[in-house]
């Protein structure tokens, strides 16, 4: 599809019926006195490694109540099932040292934007860099007196995480055109959280220089 420069560009037309789904719980998080959105996630969903679509096809639907865009940045949390319809969940610590929820993650993040909604610094990063992560292609230096290591991506590994994040945010800046909520901010803390060698001022001006020469927009 494609939009003239000053009206949104939507991931998923008006009218689609996922949008309605998801009304009655963003109506529930617009109340003051909600911070964190919480997603369950089934113990077969990360085991056979399938259905990364549902926070996906939330934040398309978000894109649709603009005035919620900056409650829900860095605001949802995924919890993890130990057995299915109970409300026994695993601990941050089990899933964070299971390279399938790495794999899992990253499947997810084919759909970048999902990096600007984690509220889980190291859930971003496996949503970023999980694939590497999970095949221990990636350098380890252990912290005297910590418990966790230092992580170390060198070379090519660098090039492919600078060009995944920029891939992001220039899609976060596509994912906010139109509307009343300006991404810089949370751009700029998405770049300094990650430190990698791509700027703000690159993102902004590779995405103006984009919709100068028109977008255009495939939903699948």
């Amino acid at each position: 599809m494609s939009k003239p420069p000053d009206n949104p560009i939507y991931f998923m037309e008006q009218g689609n019926p996922a949008i309605a789904q998801w009304k009655q719980a963003f109506e529930m998080f617009s109340r003051k006195d909600a911070h964190t959105f919480t997603l369950i996630v089934p113990p077969d969903v990360v085991e056979e490694g399938k259905n990364v679509r549902m926070i996906q096809e939330m934040i398309v639907a978000l894109q649709h109540y603009p005035h919620l865009i900056d409650k829900f940045i860095f605001a949802v949390e995924l919890k993890f099932q130990q057995i299915a319809d109970s409300e026994l969940y695993y601990q941050k610590d089990d899933w964070k040292t299971d390279s399938k929820y790495y794999r899992w993650f990253c499947k997810m993040g084919t759909f970048p934007l999902v990096l600007f909604f984690l509220d889980d610094k190291d859930a971003r990063l496996y949503t970023l860099a999980g694939d590497i992560m999970a095949d221990r292609k990636v350098r380890t230096e252990k912290v005297e007196g910590k418990k966790y290591s230092l992580l170390s991506f060198e070379g090519k590994q660098v090039q492919l995480l600078t060009n995944r994040l920029a891939n992001a945010c220039w899609m976060f800046h596509l994912y906010c055109h139109g509307s009343s909520f300006n991404p810089q901010t949370s751009i700029e803390y998405l770049l300094a959280e990650f430190n990698l060698p791509i700027t703000y001022e690159q993102v902004r001006k590779g995405y103006e220089a984009d919709v100068k020469k028109g977008i255009k927009l495939r939903v699948k």
